[in-house]
């Protein structure tokens, strides 16, 4: 696999096609330079340019989850043992003007601790919201998803792996 430095990282999120492009590059300047996949190396489990998405989170309506582990390897390809990802969360819920209601990930089972959140605070019904971070993986490479949610099935959820740090 490619060493992937800070420079090469960010020309990846420079050419508008990624969302929150200015929030990635600013997290990648805060890293030392470590080995990252991205969506164009060689070495890219999905299709080439895109994000590595899991049937289990491609808007799937949710009801409020508790922390719950993602096997990262099973669901989106990445191999095992991954340190971080760079993950960007989608998601809309159906009740969204009645209250604050959120779809979050982490690295830990500390329920309402979470690295990147998308929040609906009080939005129009279904408006669609997103947020994008690097989210560090526990030790066998795997993340939590937690979600608070208006009621039964009504918050859609996408989680989408723009790239990982081996």
């Amino acid at each position: 696999m490619p060493v992937v430095d800070k420079t090469t990282l960010k020309s990846y999120f420079n050419d508008g096609d990624v969302p929150n492009e200015l929030h990635y590059i600013d997290l990648i300047d805060s890293l030392d330079s470590h080995q990252w996949v991205l969506p164009y190396d060689a070495a890219w489990p999905g299709t080439q340019g895109s994000p590595l998405i899991s049937t289990s989170f491609n808007g799937d309506s949710f009801s409020t989850v508790g922390k719950t582990l993602i096997d990262l390897s099973a669901q989106y390809g990445v191999p095992a043992g991954i340190r971080a990802a760079l993950i960007t969360v989608h998601c809309r819920d159906s009740g969204s003007s009645g209250g604050d209601y959120w779809a979050a990930v982490s690295p830990n089972n500390v329920s309402s601790s979470y690295i990147v959140g998308c929040r609906i605070s009080y939005d129009p019904n279904d408006a669609l919201r997103s947020a994008s971070g690097i989210c560090p993986c526990t030790s066998d490479g795997d993340i939590y998803y937690q979600i608070f949610a208006s009621g039964s099935g009504t918050m859609d959820v996408w989680i989408e792996i723009w790239g990982y740090e081996l």
